[in-house]
Protein backbone atom coordinates (compact mmCIF):
# COMPACT_ATOMS: atom_id res chain seq x y z
CA UNK A 1 0.00 0.00 0.00
CA UNK A 2 0.88 3.27 -0.49
CA UNK A 3 -0.48 6.77 1.48
CA UNK A 4 -0.72 10.18 0.26
CA UNK A 5 -0.93 13.07 2.52
CA UNK A 6 -3.33 15.89 1.38
CA UNK A 7 -2.38 18.89 1.82
CA UNK A 8 -6.11 20.17 0.86
CA UNK A 9 -5.40 20.56 -2.63
CA UNK A 10 -7.39 20.57 -5.87
CA UNK A 11 -4.68 18.74 -7.63
CA UNK A 12 -4.23 15.55 -4.90
CA UNK A 13 -6.99 13.63 -6.23
CA UNK A 14 -5.49 14.25 -9.96
CA UNK A 15 -2.45 12.75 -7.95
CA UNK A 16 -3.97 10.02 -6.56
CA UNK A 17 -5.76 8.95 -9.90
CA UNK A 18 -2.64 9.05 -11.93
CA UNK A 19 -0.53 6.77 -9.29
CA UNK A 20 -3.78 4.59 -8.59
CA UNK A 21 -3.57 4.01 -12.59
CA UNK A 22 -0.01 1.85 -11.94
CA UNK A 23 -0.22 1.08 -7.94
CA UNK A 24 -4.24 0.46 -7.20
CA UNK A 25 -3.69 0.19 -3.64
CA UNK A 26 -2.92 3.85 -2.18
CA UNK A 27 -5.00 5.32 0.87
CA UNK A 28 -5.19 9.06 1.54
CA UNK A 29 -5.15 10.74 4.66
CA UNK A 30 -5.45 14.70 5.82
CA UNK A 31 -2.47 16.00 7.08
CA UNK A 32 -4.58 17.41 9.91
CA UNK A 33 -6.50 14.27 10.53
CA UNK A 34 -3.61 11.24 11.30
CA UNK A 35 -0.56 10.83 13.13
CA UNK A 36 2.50 9.04 12.69
CA UNK A 37 1.64 6.25 14.39
CA UNK A 38 -1.83 5.49 12.57
CA UNK A 39 0.57 6.06 9.36
CA UNK A 40 2.87 3.46 10.80
CA UNK A 41 0.26 0.87 11.42
CA UNK A 42 -0.82 0.77 7.41
CA UNK A 43 2.54 -0.27 6.91
CA UNK A 44 3.39 1.56 3.78
CA UNK A 45 5.53 0.34 0.86
CA UNK A 46 5.77 4.50 0.04
CA UNK A 47 4.76 7.86 0.90
CA UNK A 48 3.61 10.74 -1.11
CA UNK A 49 3.56 14.21 -0.41
CA UNK A 50 0.86 16.59 -2.25
CA UNK A 51 0.91 19.67 -3.43
CA UNK A 52 -1.37 22.53 -1.68
CA UNK A 53 -1.55 26.13 -0.53
CA UNK A 54 1.02 28.02 1.79
CA UNK A 55 4.20 26.73 2.90
CA UNK A 56 5.52 23.59 4.23
CA UNK A 57 5.47 24.71 8.12
CA UNK A 58 1.56 24.85 7.38
CA UNK A 59 1.42 21.32 6.08
CA UNK A 60 0.28 19.15 8.92
CA UNK A 61 2.23 16.14 9.66
CA UNK A 62 4.45 16.46 6.22
CA UNK A 63 7.77 17.37 7.66
CA UNK A 64 7.07 14.92 10.67
CA UNK A 65 5.82 12.22 8.38
CA UNK A 66 9.21 12.92 5.90
CA UNK A 67 11.58 12.96 8.85
CA UNK A 68 10.13 9.70 10.08
CA UNK A 69 10.04 7.34 7.30
CA UNK A 70 12.69 9.02 5.07
CA UNK A 71 14.92 6.24 6.23
CA UNK A 72 12.56 3.35 5.65
CA UNK A 73 10.49 3.88 2.97
CA UNK A 74 10.37 5.99 -0.71
CA UNK A 75 9.15 9.47 -0.85
CA UNK A 76 7.75 12.00 -3.65
CA UNK A 77 6.76 15.06 -2.71
CA UNK A 78 4.75 17.12 -5.10
CA UNK A 79 5.13 21.09 -4.98
CA UNK A 80 4.62 21.75 -1.75
CA UNK A 81 5.63 18.27 -0.51
CA UNK A 82 9.21 18.93 -2.39
CA UNK A 83 9.20 22.17 0.12
CA UNK A 84 8.77 20.06 2.58
CA UNK A 85 10.78 17.28 1.51
CA UNK A 86 13.93 20.12 1.60
CA UNK A 87 12.49 21.78 4.81
CA UNK A 88 12.37 18.68 6.82
CA UNK A 89 16.04 17.75 6.26
CA UNK A 90 17.19 21.76 7.33
CA UNK A 91 16.82 23.80 3.99
CA UNK A 92 14.45 26.83 3.53
CA UNK A 93 11.89 28.12 0.73
CA UNK A 94 11.16 31.36 -0.24
CA UNK A 95 9.67 33.84 -2.56
CA UNK A 96 10.71 31.97 -6.26
CA UNK A 97 11.57 34.59 -8.77
CA UNK A 98 9.10 34.11 -10.58
CA UNK A 99 5.34 33.37 -10.11
CA UNK A 100 4.09 30.46 -12.27
CA UNK A 101 0.72 29.60 -12.13
CA UNK A 102 -0.77 27.36 -14.50
CA UNK A 103 2.35 27.48 -16.77
CA UNK A 104 4.56 25.32 -18.28
CA UNK A 105 8.15 25.78 -18.62
CA UNK A 106 11.08 24.09 -19.75
CA UNK A 107 13.27 21.79 -17.41
CA UNK A 108 16.92 20.24 -17.23
CA UNK A 109 16.74 16.84 -15.91
CA UNK A 110 19.69 14.69 -14.57
CA UNK A 111 19.53 11.77 -16.34
CA UNK A 112 20.99 10.01 -14.03
CA UNK A 113 18.78 10.07 -11.45
CA UNK A 114 16.15 7.00 -11.07
CA UNK A 115 13.70 9.30 -11.44
CA UNK A 116 14.18 10.44 -14.49
CA UNK A 117 15.11 6.75 -15.97
CA UNK A 118 15.10 6.67 -19.64
CA UNK A 119 13.65 10.26 -20.35
CA UNK A 120 14.93 13.07 -22.47
CA UNK A 121 17.31 15.37 -20.61
CA UNK A 122 14.57 18.31 -21.33
CA UNK A 123 11.23 18.03 -21.17
CA UNK A 124 8.00 20.39 -20.14
CA UNK A 125 6.59 20.91 -17.01
CA UNK A 126 3.24 22.34 -15.53
CA UNK A 127 3.54 24.88 -12.80
CA UNK A 128 1.52 26.02 -10.04
CA UNK A 129 3.90 28.04 -7.55
CA UNK A 130 4.62 30.98 -5.79
CA UNK A 131 7.22 29.41 -3.50
CA UNK A 132 10.86 28.02 -3.99
CA UNK A 133 13.54 26.23 -2.56
CA UNK A 134 16.57 28.49 -1.97
CA UNK A 135 19.88 27.36 -3.15
CA UNK A 136 21.57 28.95 -0.44
CA UNK A 137 20.01 27.31 1.67
CA UNK A 138 19.78 23.39 0.39
CA UNK A 139 20.64 20.78 2.99
CA UNK A 140 24.15 18.75 2.27
CA UNK A 141 22.12 15.41 2.23
CA UNK A 142 19.93 17.21 -0.97
CA UNK A 143 20.87 16.94 -4.37
CA UNK A 144 19.64 18.91 -7.20
CA UNK A 145 18.11 16.57 -9.85
CA UNK A 146 16.23 19.22 -11.86
CA UNK A 147 16.30 22.89 -12.82
CA UNK A 148 14.45 25.46 -14.98
CA UNK A 149 16.70 25.23 -18.60
CA UNK A 150 18.37 28.40 -19.80
CA UNK A 151 16.52 27.11 -23.36
CA UNK A 152 13.27 28.90 -22.10
CA UNK A 153 12.51 31.49 -24.76
CA UNK A 154 9.96 34.15 -25.31
CA UNK A 155 7.85 32.75 -28.12
CA UNK A 156 7.52 35.62 -30.83
CA UNK A 157 4.05 36.36 -33.12
CA UNK A 158 3.46 39.08 -35.57
CA UNK A 159 1.76 41.16 -33.08
CA UNK A 160 3.97 40.81 -30.71
CA UNK A 161 6.09 44.12 -30.51
CA UNK A 162 10.06 44.15 -29.96
CA UNK A 163 10.06 46.26 -26.75
CA UNK A 164 7.69 43.52 -24.89
CA UNK A 165 9.57 40.80 -26.08
CA UNK A 166 12.66 41.78 -24.47
CA UNK A 167 10.48 42.39 -21.47
CA UNK A 168 9.77 38.65 -21.24
CA UNK A 169 13.03 37.35 -22.17
CA UNK A 170 14.81 39.48 -19.03
CA UNK A 171 11.90 37.65 -17.07
CA UNK A 172 12.50 34.11 -18.33
CA UNK A 173 16.13 34.83 -17.60
CA UNK A 174 15.03 35.52 -13.72
CA UNK A 175 13.86 32.02 -13.58
CA UNK A 176 16.68 30.45 -15.32
CA UNK A 177 18.36 27.70 -12.77
CA UNK A 178 15.26 27.49 -10.52
CA UNK A 179 15.59 24.21 -8.61
CA UNK A 180 12.43 21.60 -10.20
CA UNK A 181 13.30 18.85 -8.14
CA UNK A 182 15.74 17.14 -5.37
CA UNK A 183 16.55 14.01 -4.10
CA UNK A 184 17.93 12.96 -0.82
CA UNK A 185 21.71 11.39 -1.44
CA UNK A 186 21.24 8.30 0.92
CA UNK A 187 17.16 7.79 1.17
CA UNK A 188 14.61 7.52 -1.80
CA UNK A 189 13.65 10.37 -1.15
CA UNK A 190 12.56 12.71 -4.07
CA UNK A 191 10.90 16.05 -4.54
CA UNK A 192 9.18 17.97 -8.18
CA UNK A 193 8.18 21.18 -7.61
CA UNK A 194 6.54 21.18 -10.89
CA UNK A 195 3.27 18.61 -11.54
CA UNK A 196 3.54 15.73 -13.15
CA UNK A 197 -0.67 15.09 -12.74
CA UNK A 198 -1.18 17.64 -15.45
CA UNK A 199 -1.63 17.63 -18.84
CA UNK A 200 1.07 20.24 -19.12
CA UNK A 201 3.65 17.88 -18.01
CA UNK A 202 3.59 15.28 -20.80
CA UNK A 203 5.98 12.67 -19.80
CA UNK A 204 4.24 12.43 -16.16
CA UNK A 205 3.64 9.23 -16.01
CA UNK A 206 6.89 8.32 -16.77
CA UNK A 207 7.86 9.81 -13.65
CA UNK A 208 5.33 8.43 -11.55
CA UNK A 209 6.48 4.91 -13.16
CA UNK A 210 9.73 5.59 -11.84
CA UNK A 211 9.55 6.37 -8.20
CA UNK A 212 7.06 3.45 -8.01
CA UNK A 213 10.12 1.30 -9.50
CA UNK A 214 11.86 2.51 -6.44
CA UNK A 215 9.49 0.41 -3.91
CA UNK A 216 9.70 -3.06 -6.26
Amino acid sequence: MLVLIDNYDSFSYNLYQQIAQFYPQIQVVRNDECTILQIAKLKPKGLIISPGPKAPKDAGICIEAISHFAPQIPILGVCLGHQAICESFGGKVSYAPKIMHGKSSLIEANQDSPLFDSMPRFFEVARYHSLAIMEEKLPSCIEVIARVSSKNTPKSTKSTKLAKSKERHLQENVDENTIMAIAHKQYKTFGVQFHPESILTPLGNQIIKNFLAQIG
